[in-house]
């Protein structure tokens, strides 16, 4: 052997071959690297939720919020869409539809849907979840089985056992057919301040309490009660304080157009008129009936799930109308009636108890 060839297999028997920039393949075969596996595309939960509120009181935030609270994921398949659509003159009618692509494959209905926020939140956000809780669930019932390695023994095929079919996702039934019926009627208080002018005589004020039966945001029912006082008013010689206590019943309508509603309202009142003299020779307190039929018109601006400012303007036409005499010392007569057409402003609040 040449000494050539005694100092290579040296090398090569203590150093190896000489590095290169190629990678050497080991004896088993090639270098194989495995590319890692690339999961389906994600987006964040709250991406995948498309809000349009309405006249509803439904936040993106808060919604998003509650759905991760029932399914507790940060991101879901970019796949999917959760589009939320509000009435735009019910607040308590809405809807959801959840979309994979093209394919619609949950929708729910909310007619009518609770009144407080944080109930709707949570009602709407739970059914989300599970409408998408469904879709994972059917997600992984579709998943193929692993392809079976070529050095793995190959067993006789067998008839796999029978799966459980994907849940289905059943639309809402109409609430107009069968199941329970929404709610129709709500129980209302208001309580406001009035200016008044010609009942009693001349400029007064007063209070009025109400309580209302509402049909569907649509009809109102009531029955209060109202006293009002002009104070202090001349007549002859002396002096009035005129004032009246009176039960009422109204009857108003009008639609809700977001948070505001309009009604136009009538009905009648009936009490009793007073009139306490002041400076006369014999003072004296006189009651005669009155009997009115109020037309006006409301304005309701909700302000909370419970709460409603009201303004509201009336006018009165007398169908009995109180009159009062008075006679000074030297026999003169004067008299003081109630005017015919009579006018009010109020101002207060609406209460939902029920």
């Amino acid at each position: 052997m040449s000494s050539v060839s005694a100092i290579s297999l040296l090398w090569f028997g203590l150093w190896g071959p000489p590095a290169t920039d190629e990678a050497v393949a080991p004896a088993g075969g090639p270098l194989a690297v495995p590319a890692p596996e690339i999961e389906p595309g994600t987006v964040p939960l709250g991406d995948a939720i498309v809000l349009r509120a309405g006249s509803t009181c439904l936040e993106r935030e808060r919604l998003t919020a509650q759905v991760r609270s029932w399914i507790d994921l940060e991101r879901i398949d970019a796949r999917l869409v959760v589009e939320v659509v509000g009435d735009p003159t019910q607040p308590q009618r809405l809807a959801f539809s959840l979309r994979r692509g093209d394919d619609v494959i949950a929708v729910r209905r909310f007619d009518p849907a609770p009144a407080r926020c944080a109930d709707l939140h949570s009602v709407v956000g739970l059914a989300i979840a599970l409408a998408i809780d469904a879709t994972l669930l059917e997600n992984l019932q579709r998943e193929p089985d692993p392809e079976p390695s070529p050095d793995d023994e190959v067993d006789p095929p067998i008839d796999p056992p029978p799966k459980d079919p994907p849940p289905v996702v059943t639309p809402p039934k109409d609430p107009r057919g069968e199941g329970p019926r929404p709610r129709s009627w709500a129980l209302w208080s208001e309580i406001t301040g009035l200016l008044s002018i010609g009942a009693p005589p001349g400029l007064g004020g007063g209070a009025r309490f109400g309580l209302y039966g509402r049909w569907r945001e649509t009809i109102d029912l009531g029955a209060g009660m109202v006293a009002q006082s002009s104070g202090a008013e001349p007549i002859g010689t002396g002096m009035a304080l005129f004032s009246v206590a009176a039960g009422r019943v109204d009857v108003c309508a009008g639609p809700r157009l977001g948070r505001v509603r309009l009604r136009g309202c009538t009905g009648l009142i009936a009490g009793a008129a007073l009139a306490a003299g002041q400076g006369f020779d014999q003072d004296a307190t006189i009651r005669v009936p009155w009997v009115a039929v109020p037309v006006g018109a409301r304005l309701e601006t909700r302000v909370a799930d419970r709460f409603s400012v009201v303004f509201g303007a009336e006018g009165q036409v007398a169908a009995v109308r109180p009159t009062f005499d008075a006679t000074d010392p030297g026999g003169t007569r004067s008299t003081r009636s109630f005017a015919r057409f009579a006018g009010v402003l109020e101002i207060g609040l609406a209460i939902l108890l029920w």
